[in-house]
């Protein structure tokens, strides 16, 4: 079968690799095309039978019949436990595309353990070994005959096992059967498609495999498939760490916790200490080299190099911890490999040639041609804007089209030599990415990075790798696990590998995933996200996961500082899913948050807990459940315990004359108020000579979308009797029949990026109309830095003008969750700090629109504004009409805590403690149900400020305890 046949449809495959978001679409693409082919097959779970016919090929192991037609097509495979046929319908076994056309199988008999397949009337021939083992197949192409192939699709497999997939492990499964497909190396492509019956193929390519090559097919009852393939890897030599991959659940180096270290070869008694503190057992280098590349030990941390860097790990050998070693895969600007004379093997993805000859000085390179597409800046998710000409790199900061060149240029950079250049000599641009240069994927220079990794790990006997940045190295997966396994096949021991790229061929050395980048917002939130993500993960890729890298958040112009409670989410979470956790900004001496020490002896009392496997599963039921929060509490008699509990929160203004009131519902048994008070930062007023105008409405381009169903609008108006004199009314209508996932956006892109820099919140007039919708205003920066989406969250409760200041510091990554969006990139939401020198636009959305409703609110002129500080002195707290004044003076960024009787404490912004005082004070009763707290307090000017401010902003929170669950 020769043209666009229906199979090719399905395969979606090219001459080069497909990576996996791209074959992901093209597979629900496929779906839909094919989806007439098997409704009528495949109903009410009924088992699919194929009449038996003496020329198919039979093959059988302890799990699966396999049998295949006289066209080569899968017809049966059948998991003798169930006798459930998963094939349910005739799928191509192979398949060849010859000069951009996908031929398909027209024949295929059997000799002996060798498969004959022709294809299309006689347009190639493939020879195919065929092994039968009790846990797998392995198929391997002996020979192909006929013209050079752009790929051969040694194994394809459709079964319906759709339930669960995972593209790092290759396995399907439907939860009670599973399959997994193994290849040999690195060369062979492997791509996983979608929908109830997802496609798991085999892809040889001639520039890289072809004759010899050989696939695996792993297929088991699901609470067996593990040990299946670890029997298959083992018995096939495939390349495997006895902790990596259908290994590493039984290992128990993955349940343990690190902590990221700048260690030095003088401080590491104090990390070994802190470890033991927090009950950490790994101690992990970050810092610990000069450049990446050659990856020296840094002389002032490790002043004897490789021989220092030795000596410090053993020592923490010798304390019974462990040690790991991080590495980002990539060359520094500053090694000697890109510096003072760039390495010819540096990866180029773009070339060009000098028009004419430039002397050492000249800014301006011309080009035969004009550069397109290339950026003009350095910046981490950049492709950079250097190039090389000779033995010189060149950085650019504009692209001229006439004449043709690069324009604004900087020359020697990086430790080069200007030079002179003739006419003809070649400018290749060099990929980037994190700032970083990368070897060529098909040059040695991989093998020699690679070795210089090892030598360090076997030298020093690390007990971690992490590859990180390995999902930058060019060349698509080739390139990226290539990578990966020439550094692994040079490993010796039991080294456990961890990588920010988790990728299908270094899946039986990867030891563990959930390594994500931590948050900065909605702390708790994340953590949820993050277990559930875990959960699903590991249930189909077979490895062990972690909730980390978390930090404990010091204050910065972008959030305030961690509160214990948040950190103890995460630990609790730990502890009720037995996930390890990594630590991020963890420092030795002088930390950037107060409480460090504090913070680190509860993760340890947490982690000798679960280490322990001691409580009971109905515990640990109750503590996996989302947005459930426990407290850790020693008892008088020494014992601790763990009780549920709830941190209720509220961000109130106090003026000068007046007071905020706040309701709570009190789920639990009457208690003694427990509470913390924190002032926040205050903007400046709205017609601050400071402000800085991001639009009036009035000239902006504005783009709208809205969702399914709903209809929006926008247009610049005049107010009258209003606080602003003009702006824009949004408009929307729902015409659905809920609120949820009902949204529209309008958004305004800068003509020239704004520079937020001396700004802190957002000022806003607002004309609500009551309906109970959301705003949403966002904003964001180019993605050349990384992606951000800076929520800051209104509710339309009120009718009539209002104006809102929102905060940069504050925002309302926690309840994203809790509308449908069209987007949910965690990291921009949860993570990436606003760029504010260069704020590219800002979206301002609706959501929960109500159905069947015209919603109209009139927006003024959105302002960015500086803040500033103040102080509250004495606030006093009323709770159902029984007052209570609390004697302590607080600046912005202090917090108090009174959360026993006869203590309270102060901390300042930074979390260090400034005050503990004895209080005589009889807390008020929270009782069982509503009740009523007003906050009151005298507001002056902040420490140093001579401004008299005539307001206040407080966050206050409610702590709330029920009966314990456990105690030890």
């Amino acid at each position: 079968m020769t043209g666009k046949s229906l199979a090719q449809k399905y395969f979606q495959l090219s001459g080069k690799p497909v990576c996996r978001s791209d074959l992901v679409r093209r597979m629900v693409f496929a779906w839909i095309v094919g989806a007439f082919l098997w409704v009528g097959m495949y109903l009410g779970g009924q088992h699919i039978t194929w009449a038996e016919d003496e020329t198919d090929v039979v093959l059988q192991n302890a799990h699966v019949l396999w049998r295949i037609d006289s066209e080569g097509r899968t017809i049966e495979f059948l998991d003798k436990r169930s006798q459930k046929n998963y094939a349910a319908q005739p799928w191509p076994l192979v398949a060849v595309r010859i000069s951009g056309t996908e031929v398909l199988p027209s024949a295929c008999i059997q000799e002996g353990d060798q498969l004959r397949v022709t294809f299309g009337a006689d347009k190639a021939r493939a020879t195919l070994a065929v092994r039968s083992s009790p846990d797998y197949f392995v198929i391997r192409l002996e020979k192909y005959e006929g013209p050079e192939p752009d790929f051969f699709v040694l194994v394809n497999l459709r079964l319906a096992l759709g339930k669960e997939r995972n593209w790092t492990s290759g396995l399907i499964s439907d939860g009670s059967f599973a399959c997994c497909v193994r290849v040999a190396d690195y060369r062979i492509g492997f791509n996983l498609g979608g929908g109830p019956e997802p496609t798991m193929t085999a892809v040889l390519y001639p520039n890289r495999s072809l004759e010899g090559a050989w696939a695996g097919v792993v297929a088991a009852p699901k609470e067996e498939i593990r040990q299946a393939l670890q029997r298959f890897v083992t018995n096939e030599k495939v390349l495997r760490s006895p902790v990596g991959g259908p290994f590493a659940l039984d290992a128990p180096e993955t349940r343990g916790s690190y902590v990221f270290a700048y260690v030095t070869e003088s401080n590491v008694d104090g990390w070994i200490e802190l470890c033991k503190k927090a009950n950490i057992d790994l101690i992990h280098f970050i810092g610990w080299d000069a450049s990446h590349g050659h990856y020296s030990p840094r002389k002032d941390a490790f002043p004897e190099g490789l021989s220092s860097l030795k000596r410090t790990i053993e020592k923490i050998h010798s304390a019974g911890l462990r040690a790991g070693l991080h590495f980002l895969f990539g060359i520094s600007p500053h090694d000697p490999y890109a510096s003072p004379v760039p390495d010819p093997r540096l990866k180029v993805d773009a070339r060009f040639e000098l028009a004419e000859p430039v002397d050492e000085t000249t800014d301006f390179l011309p080009t035969t041609v004009p550069p397109k597409d290339l950026p003009t800046v350095w910046a981490y998710m950049s492709r950079g804007n250097v190039v090389r000409v000779g033995q010189e790199l060149i950085q650019y900061h504009a692209l001229s089209e006439n004449p043709p060149g690069f324009a604004q240029c900087r020359r020697g950079v990086f430790g080069t030599k200007p030079a002179r250049h003739e006419a003809g000599t070649a400018v290749e641009h060099l990929y980037t990415i994190y700032t970083l240069f990368y070897p060529d994927e098909d040059s040695d220079l991989i093998e020699e990075i690679a070795n210089n990794i090892a030598e360090i790990v076997n030298t020093c006997r690390a007990d971690l790798i992490y590859m990180d940045g390995a999902e930058g190295v060019p060349g698509g997966w080739y390139g990226v696990s290539r990578m990966r396994a020439e550094v692994f096949s040079r490993l010796e021991g039991r080294v456990m590998v961890e990588a920010s790229e988790w990728g299908y061929h270094s899946w039986t050395f990867h030891s563990r995933t959930g390594a994500w980048d931590h948050p900065n917002w909605g702390l708790k939130r994340f953590v949820d996200i993050h277990v559930r993500s875990n959960l699903e993960y590991q249930s189909a890729s077979l490895l062990p996961t972690q909730l980390g890298w978390w930090a404990i958040l010091g204050d910065t112009p972008d959030h305030y500082a961690e509160l214990p409670d948040e950190l103890e989410y995460l630990c609790v979470k730990s502890l009720a899913w037995d996930m390890p956790m990594s630590f991020q900004g963890i420092a030795l001496g002088q930390a950037s948050h107060g409480r460090q020490d504090e913070y680190l002896e509860m993760v340890g009392r947490y982690e000798r807990l679960r280490l322990s496997r001691s409580l009971p599963q109905n515990v640990l039921q109750q503590l996996r459940e989302d947005g459930r929060e426990f407290r850790m509490r020693q008892r008088p008699d020494g014992r601790w315990e763990l009780v549920p509990c709830k941190w209720l929160s509220k961000r109130v203004e106090v003026q000068s004359a007046g007071e905020a009131t706040w309701h709570i519902f009190n789920s639990f048994s009457s208690q003694p108020l427990k509470l913390r008070l924190r002032v926040l930062d205050v903007a400046e007023p709205y017609d601050s000579a400071q402000a800085v105008l991001l639009t009036d409405f009035s000239s902006d381009e504005v783009q709208i979308e809205a969702a399914p169903g709903v209809h929006a609008s926008w247009q610049a108006v005049e107010f009258a009797a209003s606080p602003v004199s003009h702006g824009v009314e949004f408009i929307a209508r729902n015409e659905g029949s809920s609120r949820r996932g009902a949204w529209a956006r309008a958004v305004i892109h800068f003509g020239k990026p704004k520079d937020l820099t001396k700004t802190g919140a957002l000022g806003v007039w607002i004309r609500g109309d009551g309906k109970q919708q959301v705003l949403n205003f966002q904003l964001s920066n180019p993605r050349y830095y990384w992606q951000t989406f800076a929520e800051h969250y209104v509710p339309v409760d009120f009718i009539g003008w209002k104006y809102v200041e929102l905060h940069f510091k504050e925002r309302d990554a926690d309840r994203h969750g809790d509308y449908q969006w069209p987007y949910a990139d965690y990291y921009a939401i949860y993570r990436n700090p606003l760029i504010r020198r260069e704020v590219d636009r800002i979206t301002i959305y609706y959501n929960d629109l109500p159905p069947g409703e015209e919603v109209r609110c009139g927006l003024g002129p959105t302002v960015a504004l500086p803040v500033s500080k103040v102080a509250v002195s004495n606030p006093s707290i009323s709770l159902n009409g029984r007052p209570v004044q609390l004697p302590v003076d607080l600046q912005t960024g202090d917090y108090a805590e009174w959360l026993q009787p006869g203590v309270i404490r102060v901390y300042n912004r930074h979390s260090q403690l400034v005050a503990e005082l004895p209080v005589d004070l009889v807390p008020p009763e929270v009782s069982p149900g509503v009740n009523e707290l007003t906050i009151t307090g005298e507001v002056k000017p902040a420490a140093g400020s001579e401004a008299i401010p005539w307001r206040a902003r407080l966050e206050a929170w409610l702590l709330l305890e029920g009966e314990p669950v456990c105690a030890w």
